[in-house]
């Protein structure tokens, strides 16, 4: 059975977590910790050049060695996917066109919804920001750098 790719969700607030359908993927099944950063940060930034990608897992090596490095994690990435979650999930979930990485516009991510929600400003909005905010911004990275403007962002904001 072919589930849709609009039951893809990204959960960053309160856990690292991917589901598709009735199907879970936490991140104490991901083998590569890179390939988990990836997806987290395309995820947060909606948008990743392929170069930021690079030089946020490997700051200390030339661009060549990054690109082969990112292949090869891109690859862990889709193949982590499709296992746990069910073949083409990693296709529904993610696209890489004129070296920009995205989330595929049926994909659902907690922090872009909350980011709306609060947008929106009303109180019906506001209400649906508080339900989504079950944590601060994937906790088991609390001391990773490249979260912290956003986890204390999202927290002040909730």
């Amino acid at each position: 059975m072919d589930i849709p790719s609009s039951s893809i969700h990204i959960f960053l607030l309160g856990r690292f977590e991917v589901t598709r359908g009735e199907r879970r993927l936490q991140v104490s099944a991901w083998t590569r910790r890179k390939a988990a950063a990836l997806l987290q940060r395309i995820a947060l930034e909606q948008r990743l050049l392929k170069e930021q990608a690079i030089e946020f897992l490997w700051p200390e090596v030339d661009a060549s060695s990054g690109a082969n490095n990112l292949y090869r994690t891109l690859h862990t990435l889709r193949q982590t996917l499709d296992t746990a979650l069910g073949p083409g999930t990693a296709e529904a979930t993610l696209v890489f066109q004129d070296g920009v990485f995205a989330l595929r516009d049926a994909v659902r991510a907690d922090v872009t919804a909350f980011h709306s929600l609060v947008q929106a400003g009303d109180p019906a909005s506001l209400t649906a920001a508080l339900r989504l905010y079950t944590g601060d911004l994937l906790p088991d990275d609390r001391y990773a750098e490249w979260t912290l403007v956003s986890r204390d962002t999202l927290r002040r904001q909730a």
